[in-house]
């Protein structure tokens, strides 16, 4: 969701989302600010020969290193599609109480 801010709000990364890939299967066919949750990683490349978008965002909120063969596989998704990807971290931080 703060992806999703940051793109309705920032005109200068000029993209215009289609919606979310989410492997959480409770997730999908709900929305987000009006825009679904398409399906999981599964069916990215069925999602691409759908929805013929021009590129992927990727939101991640933990170490790139802890997912490192799913980023692995999008990068290959987007050569091979000729998509541009642009990743995104989001880090929260969190007050500490002593």
């Amino acid at each position: 969701e703060l992806l999703l801010r940051e793109i309705l709000h920032n005109e200068q990364l000029k993209v215009s989302p289609i919606g979310f890939i989410d492997d959480n299967r409770l997730k999908e066919g709900k929305k987000i600010q009006g825009y679904s949750i398409l399906g999981g990683f599964q069916e990215i490349e069925q999602l691409i020969e759908k929805y013929h978008p021009n590129g992927i965002l990727m939101s991640f909120n933990r170490n790139m290193d802890h997912n490192a063969d799913r980023h692995r596989a999008v990068e290959d998704l987007c050569r091979r599609h000729n998509l541009f990807l642009k990743r995104f971290h989001f880090q929260i931080p969190v007050p500490l109480f002593f």
